[in-house]
């Protein structure tokens, strides 16, 4: 008889409830606009959708640090080094973390870019500094191999 009238109470509760449940999924209140995944982008434009990277080319040259980086990594899967440093230098210079973190990474490689440890290590300073993790992992190697700084 319990469940009975536990359910019965359920229901009942329900249908006073439903209502205004309703009333406030419909009500139309200004929400926080998203910003694109410029990653998703990255993606498809390697895969070759023009629309992508365009869509992706708009962004980084209206000054968005992470459309800029993301930007970048599409020219450097495609080994266009060059390119991509130009998008990570315009990406970090606005302190993105993973725009400083892929500047150290090309100074570090010499992509794009004479090797130089020095710059590299900075850079990955700067991107560790905000805890970006891949900066941090790359500063630690950095330290442990004594590459821009004394090994520690």
């Amino acid at each position: 008889m319990r469940k009975i009238w536990g359910s019965l109470a359920c229901m009942v509760t329900l249908l006073i409830v439903w209502p205004s449940l309703t009333i406030a999924a419909t009500t139309t209140e200004p929400t926080a606009t998203t910003a694109p995944d410029y990653n998703a982008l990255e993606q498809a434009a390697f895969k070759g959708d023009s629309q992508a990277l365009a869509q992706l080319q708009a962004a980084a040259n209206s000054g968005d640090a992470n459309a800029q980086c993301a930007l970048g990594m599409y020219y450097s899967s495609n080994n266009q080094y060059a390119e991509a440093f130009n998008w990570y230098q315009k990406s970090a210079a606005q302190g993105y973390a993973e725009g400083e973190n892929q500047l150290g990474y090309a100074y570090y490689n010499g992509q794009g870019t004479p090797q130089d440890y020095t710059q590299a290590f900075n850079w990955f300073q700067k991107s560790a500094a905000q805890g970006y993790a891949a900066g941090e992992n790359n500063l630690g190697m950095a330290y442990a191999n004594g590459q821009g700084t004394p090994q520690d």
